[in-house]
């Protein structure tokens, strides 16, 4: 019976000795650690609260390219009171941070106080910097996480990405989508050591959690992007215009695949004219009066106009800018520019059908692509002289387009009359963005005629674009001219916007094209000749990057 007995109290010893030391444990976490706390915090010494930043989400372009990214990256300070005076700590800190161990000794033997490096330093560097505070127990050095935002494509996407300052947006997507992109910072309460380092505290943990930011994935095309840009910048530049737009839309689904601005004057404060300017459409317009008219059922595309010229509407004369054309169809007069069959089509439609169709057509309505600053369409509801103004309009005067609104009617007769609202954002995370809005603006029928009146003007030999033929390749557009008027209006030196719309290729096409080059002044200023090779170029883009069979 003994021996159990000592091992009934050798048992009871144990026991009593794991209690006790679970107890003593337990106090010094719960009693001890309080304490140490509650004294820290009453003479606010190494207790702090750490703000722990979100990572700002990333902006892509729809094939996978970084157009806006953010890397960590910190500035260095040492506090010389509190580092070691040894020149080996000096070296250490040189071979860690990548400074010269001469700028940091000078101070240090010269009586300074502290020193601060404003060039950002990357993450693995300021990693090395804190194995070395901790072998010294620097408690002099420091590190501040600097924002730092890159733009690998900022030159050909800065229009539609925009642009930011010490950690804060200023504009385009970083400005308009920021709530999405910046996330939420959280805090962490913790103790630091002599050594700098952070320990968190089991007793009040993490206070809120950081939320990183959302990436989004654009439907812009990287090298479309970056050949469009390539191609407005030159046409700029070349013609010594004021500024210049190109876009390109999947009629189909309403995404730009490149949207590019250039002006000489970057002095902008943030104004891209791809959604906050308004443009007169000129001739390009010719081709929606033209399908109201034939969806209307008030001409019919067999139906001719006699041009000589000149037209006089509610006594002003208003002249066709290639001369008399004569007799012609549909067909002639968009191929030609006809401003006098415009006029023609646009009285028969009426003034009323005919805005209530640009309404339809979303002419005078925002976008919504989610870019800052978008403004619709305007004209004056209250002219003077409505007869005249709408015989202007049928050729595209008299009102001002925003140039994404006026691409995405134009795309709708590409995808057999039903427009498609522009879309710019794919995805947010993983959660794709909800389908563009659509709605029919004319028949089928009506925009399979329109197509094949558009295809004369490239592919005839009378045609305003013939030089912009690609061989192997059916294409259509429209040129367009547009005379600046209203305010600053000079006769002995008017102003221009040359135009054009293409699609590419003309049957079932994968984009249209918009091409807008504002106020040339090198001598040529005709749609033609100044927008159209920019069309030209960006078509031979999207052929080779959809691998776009020849016509047959």
């Amino acid at each position: 019976m003994r021996p159990s007995t000592d091992r009934r109290g050798l048992g009871s010893v144990l026991i009593g000795a794991f209690v006790l030391a679970a107890g003593s444990q337990a106090y010094k976490q719960v009693v001890v650690n309080s304490q140490i706390i509650a004294r820290a915090r009453e003479t606010n010494r190494f207790v702090v609260t750490r703000t722990e930043f979100a990572q700002r989400g990333s902006i892509y372009s729809s094939d996978g390219k970084v157009l806006a990214q953010s890397n960590d990256c910190f500035e260095l300070s040492i506090n010389y009171k509190k580092v070691p005076k040894s020149r080996a700590f000096f070296m250490a800190m040189s071979e860690a941070s990548g400074i010269p161990a001469i700028e940091m000794l000078v101070p240090a033997e010269s009586g300074g106080k502290s020193r601060t490096w404003k060039q950002p330093m990357s993450g693995s560097r300021a990693d090395k910097i804190k194995l070395v505070k901790g072998e010294w127990r620097a408690d002099g050095i420091s590190l501040r996480r600097v924002p730092r935002r890159e733009y690998p494509l900022s030159d050909v996407a800065e229009a539609i990405v925009g642009t930011s300052q010490e950690g804060q947006p200023i504009t385009g997507l970083e400005s308009s989508q920021n709530a999405l992109l910046a996330g939420s910072p959280g805090s962490l309460t913790g103790m630091v050591d002599r050594t700098g380092a952070f320990l968190p505290m089991r007793m009040e943990g993490v206070a809120s959690k950081a939320i990183d930011g959302s990436d989004l994935t654009l439907t812009l095309d990287s090298g479309l992007q970056t050949a469009a840009a390539a191609a407005i910048r030159k046409a700029v530049e070349a013609n010594d215009a004021d500024q210049g737009v190109a876009i390109a839309v999947d009629p189909a689904t309403g995404d730009v695949l490149a949207a590019a601005s250039w002006r000489p004057d970057k002095q902008a404060n943030g104004f891209n004219p791809i959604v906050m300017g308004r443009f007169e459409p000129g001739s390009t317009f010719k081709i929606l009066t033209l399908a109201k008219a034939l969806d209307d059922g008030v001409v019919s595309a067999h139906d001719t106009v006699s041009c000589g010229g000149v037209i006089r509407v509610a006594g002003k004369d208003i002249k066709c800018s290639h001369g008399a054309h004569g007799t012609v169809d549909g067909l002639k007069a968009i191929a030609e520019s006809c401003n006098i069959s415009a006029v023609t089509w646009a009285r028969k439609i009426g003034r009323d059908r005919f805005i209530d169709f640009m309404r339809t057509a979303g002419l005078f309505d925002s976008t919504n692509i989610g870019l800052p600053g978008e403004i619709p369409g305007k004209y004056n509801p209250d002219d003077g002289s409505p007869t005249l103004q709408i015989a202007n309009m049928g050729f595209g005067q008299a009102l001002n387009l925003a140039p994404l609104s006026l691409v995405s009617a134009y795309a709708a007769l590409a995808n057999e009359g039903i427009r498609i609202n522009p879309r710019l954002i794919k995805r947010v995370g993983d959660r794709e963005t909800a389908p563009p809005k659509q709605v029919r603006i004319v028949s089928g029928d009506t925009a399979a005629q329109m197509m094949h009146m558009m295809e004369a003007t490239i592919e005839r030999d009378f045609g305003t674009g013939h030089r912009l033929r690609i061989p192997g390749y059916r294409l259509g557009g429209k040129t367009g001219t547009a005379q600046k008027l209203g305010r600053g209006w000079d006769k002995e030196r008017p102003k221009y916007v040359a135009n054009f719309v293409g699609y590419v290729p003309i049957d079932q096409p994968r984009a249209v094209i918009l091409v807008m080059v504002d106020n040339p002044k090198s001598g040529d200023y005709y749609g033609g000749s100044v927008a159209g090779p920019v069309f030209k170029e960006i078509a031979q883009s999207v052929i080779k990057r959809f691998n776009i069979p020849k016509s047959e």
